[in-house]
């Protein structure tokens, strides 16, 4: 099968939270830290005449306050240099092609690049209707819009990801 694409930043974009999603510190980060910052706040409240406590629930109050606003910062931030590192060498007006295989995913951009997966280094799979994404070992991850699928090709994929025992998730 064969699949040819060009990449928006919108299609990025829903990539980037395709991947966050099928990691559970990922997932739930928008959730701890700021749950960490109003539990901060109110003990420093409580013991706000103990030096001792209110100065290191203080710290620790400011640190998750950081990080509750820096991490959506910085990951919408990460996300935008991903996409223009994605561009360069005129990438924008190249269409890339990902060819998948029963033995391998083969992406390849015209002039650029060459990428070939092995299935055993794709860690996990998912797919809504914006985006199809493969995780590959470490941290890096293959995607496209899953709208440059026919419905042929999305029950073939789903066939291939059940058959190598790719773990899903949407």
């Amino acid at each position: 099968m064969k699949v040819t694409y060009k990449m928006s930043f919108a299609d990025y974009k829903a990539g980037y939270r395709m991947y966050r999603r099928g990691t559970f510190f990922l997932r739930y980060d928008q959730l701890i830290w700021p749950t960490v910052t109003i539990l901060c706040f109110i003990v420093f409240t409580i013991f706000r005449h103990q030096s001792q406590i209110s100065q290191q629930v203080a710290g620790l109050f400011f640190c998750s306050l950081w990080f509750t606003i820096g991490l959506p910062v910085l990951r919408t931030f990460n996300a935008y240099r991903g996409y223009r590192a994605s561009l360069q060498n005129g990438r924008l007006s190249l269409e890339t092609t990902t060819e998948i295989a029963d033995e391998q995913i083969v992406d390849v951009t015209p002039g650029i690049c060459e990428l070939i997966y092995s299935w055993s280094s794709i860690k996990g799979f998912g797919q809504d209707d914006k985006i199809t994404l493969f995780r590959t070992s470490g941290a890096h991850f293959l995607f496209f819009p899953t709208s440059s699928l026919n419905a042929d090709q999305r029950v073939e994929l789903n066939e291939l990801v059940l058959r190598h025992g790719i773990r899903r998730w949407s």
